[in-house]
């Protein structure tokens, strides 16, 4: 009679376990394609970080500059209750600060008034006089007449640089004493397609008032 061989189950148990270690590991090329994949997340929330930033930033700015183009309407209105005679002539104008000229050209608020002055800082707060800080806002103020000798439009505009600015510098150095005397410059500037200047525009009506 002959004996029927049988095999150990021994060695089909180490082929086992060593199929399972293997299968239980990575490979060098899933290691790398996890690597991967990480990095692109990652690049893809840095990204993200620094345009939510941005658009902050830029937010900021906008608001700032609405800000002190509202407070300029507000000064100019105010200043024309000082327009007590009518007529075209600067002389019926000689009590205001700020509307004596009507040309329809582009021009920088005199800092004649304590506390009011056309650049302002960070904060959109009013630079002091004498402050040789470069405004981080500019306010420019055009007047002409809607009725002559009777009614003026006044447009007011709030320049700034935007928060990330790539040009040369010439259009920086725009921000020096807001340009007076120089306001074609700024004009140019933000008609232009490539400009770092960004602006926010406002306008009203100015009326004589006669004294009561």
């Amino acid at each position: 009679m002959t004996r029927a061989h049988r095999t150990s189950p021994r060695p089909r148990l180490r082929r086992r376990a060593r199929r399972a270690a293997s299968q239980a590991g990575f490979t060098l090329i899933e290691v790398m394609v996890a690597v991967g994949i990480i990095t692109v997340g990652t690049l893809g929330l840095v990204s993200l970080q620094q345009a939510a930033t941005r658009g902050n930033m830029e937010s900021r700015q906008m608001t700032h500059a609405t800000q002190r183009t509202r407070a300029w309407i507000e000064r100019l209105e105010r200043d024309a209750l000082n327009w007590n005679v009518q007529g075209a002539p600067a002389t019926t104008r000689i009590n205001t600060n700020y509307i004596q000229t009507v040309d329809n050209v582009w021009r920088t608020p005199p800092a004649v008034v304590l506390g009011q002055n056309a650049g302002a800082d960070f904060s959109g707060r009013d630079l002091l006089a004498g402050d040789a800080t470069l405004p981080t806002y500019c306010t420019q103020v055009r007047l002409r007449w809607a009725v002559q000798g009777q009614l003026i439009r006044a447009d007011v505009r709030t320049f700034y640089m935007r928060s990330a600015w790539e040009n040369d510098d010439s259009q920086y150095n725009l921000m020096n004493g807001c340009s007076a005397g120089a306001e074609p410059a700024v004009t140019a500037a933000l008609s232009t397609t490539n400009t770092d200047l960004r602006a926010v525009y406002a306008t009203t009506l100015l009326r004589w008032s006669p004294l009561q």
